[in-house]
């Protein structure tokens, strides 16, 4: 640690991010998913039947939905995609067999990504119609799954060593797992590239940022800026007679959504996932517009079906954002902070849900409510501190689906606000600032440059930052003498600056906070690369 500066080894030293921290953190474990032997030998028992994927609707079904259909078609396979309907619900059903059946007739075999471990009733209906079903899935396993075979790193009685991954990464690794036992050298080539897309889906439904998943992210983000930096770098796949069209098509859309949304390579990290990629993706089924466009991005024929499915997600994603102001300005807070109502599209709830909670800090509900019998139907975020499911599968007729932080609930009205109210933040859940910055009693003052730019580099070289990796708290207290500038139409950020400082962004606030907390970053433009920091409350 003796080439680090004096601030970042006072950083170090408070936050315990040690080298040697740092690399077992990173350490993946390249365990199997159990199940995993028997799973691949069943799917390719169905090498010659024709295969119809079933995906979930969320960012991570979509990429899930991705890596199987490109892989799968790179491997030979025979494979549809269907595209998923929000209006059905998360779980595999059957009017997605019907769907699937009426899309796709000669179908065989289904193949569910990022859902189906708890679809019973979908799974025996598509069983009565004389049809296998594959489930790979990520969700807590409620009930005994009667699919032919399935993967699930929360299956009971797993020994998966990281249960929260994502569907996409179960895809991931079982088509890797498949190209090791069964595929020649060509067809699994650049089978590791689909690695991007499970990158993407880790970030995008909010992931521990550790272990395997740190490497899976790091991997997405490289080929990300890999693809921005070398328009050409394609030609390799284009130029190969191996490389099946559906996969190439795959990356051929997600260049030209790179560069049709301007992303310059400075700009690719973590966040452009997180704050970019996913609330698009996740716009129509929160607004009400087609959920083709999401897929037509990666299996549009031609360049111009893919550029108008990005102009059509662009579009929802403005929409969405409208709808979230106005649907938060209108929320009925007779049981707040806990449960909120509301008549906002179901597509939105779990979004304005976490909006609340973030505010909060909460286990938060935002629900749909039936006068007549009052009970309700909606989402549910929470804190790690309050694992939804294990705290209300069994309350009062409560029956909650999904992940221990962010899931679907259903029941009666009083059961949800009995089993919330009275909760309160614990005292250690929120930590203080690692670092202070200001004046010349704090740990490093504000106007020293070299110095805070020093540990910018440093949190550069550590990241990516998300759940259980979370960016460190740096607190800035102003000092006598900075300015406050309003900025945007609607005077909805603050900009603060003063001599020689780097200039603190307050996005959406349009007032100073009591405590303000700040993430370093740089302003890159017209070739100069500027400190500045974001307000991160």
């Amino acid at each position: 640690m003796s080439h680090y500066s004096p601030l970042v080894k006072k950083f170090i030293e408070r936050s315990g991010l040690t080298p040697e921290f740092l690399r077992e953190l990173n350490t993946p474990y390249g365990a199997q998913l159990d199940g995993m032997d028997k799973f691949i030998s069943a799917l390719h028992s169905y090498k010659s039947a024709e295969i119809t994927i079933a995906p979930d609707f969320d960012m991570d079904g979509i990429t899930s939905g991705i890596i199987l259909y490109a892989g799968l078609s790179q491997l030979g396979f025979t494979i549809n995609l269907s595209i998923p309907h929000y209006e059905h619900g998360h779980e595999f059903g059957i009017e997605d067999v019907d769907d699937i059946m009426h899309d796709f007739p000669d179908t065989k075999v289904i193949l569910t990504c990022d859902c189906g471990v708890n679809s019973t009733e979908g799974i025996r209906y598509a069983q009565s119609q004389g049809l296998a079903v594959l489930v790979t899935d990520h969700h807590e396993q409620e009930t005994a799954c009667p699919a032919d075979a399935m993967i699930d790193p929360c299956a009971r009685n797993s020994s998966y060593p990281l249960p929260g991954i994502c569907g996409a990464a179960v895809a991931f690794l079982m088509v890797s797992a498949y190209a090791r036992r069964y595929a020649s050298d060509s067809e699994r080539k650049y089978l590791n590239l689909l690695i991007l897309f499970a990158g993407i889906g880790t970030i995008s439904d909010v992931m521990p940022l550790v272990h395997d998943n740190r490497f899976l992210v790091r991997q997405s983000l490289e080929l990300t800026r890999e693809l921005i930096s070398k328009p050409l770098a394609l030609d390799v796949l284009r130029a190969d007679a191996n490389v099946h069209p559906v996969f190439l098509t795959a990356f051929e859309g997600y260049v030209q959504l790179l560069a049709q949304l301007a992303i310059k390579i400075e700009n690719c990290d973590e966040q452009f996932y997180s704050y970019t990629l996913a609330p698009m993706f996740n716009a129509p089924r929160r607004v009400g517009s087609p959920m083709v466009d999401a897929f037509n991005v990666f299996i549009g024929k031609n360049e111009q079906i893919r550029k108008t499915a990005i102009v059509h997600l662009v579009a929802a994603n403005n929409k969405r954002k409208k709808a979230v102001a106005q649907y938060m300005e209108s929320l009925d807070d007779t049981y707040a902070p806990y449960v909120y109502i509301t008549d906002a599209p179901q597509g939105m709830l779990g979004l304005l849900a976490g909006h609340l909670m973030h505010r909060s800090q909460l286990p938060t509900a935002v629900v749909h409510v039936n006068e007549e019998n009052q009970t309700i139907d909606g989402s549910m975020r929470a804190p790690d501190y309050y694992p939804i499911i294990d705290m209300l599968a069994h309350r009062d007729g409560l029956e909650v689906v999904g992940h221990q932080g962010a899931c679907g609930v259903r029941g009666p009205l009083e059961s949800l606000t009995d089993a919330l109210t009275g909760i309160s933040v614990p005292m250690n859940y929120l930590p203080e600032p690692v670092l202070t910055i200001g004046e010349s009693d704090d740990d490093v003052t504000w106007w020293d440059q070299a110095a805070l730019s020093s540990l910018a580099d440093f949190l550069e070289s550590i990241g990516p930052f998300g759940k259980n990796f979370e960016y460190p708290i740096f607190e800035l207290n102003i000092p006598v003498g900075a300015t406050q500038q309003t900025l945007g139409n609607s005077k909805q950020h603050l900009k603060l600056s003063m001599p020689g400082c780097p200039p603190v962004l307050l996005w959406n606030t349009s007032e100073l906070p009591e405590r303000l907390f700040v993430r370093l970053s740089y302003n890159y433009f017209r070739g100069r690369k500027t400190l500045q920091m974001v307000g991160n409350n």
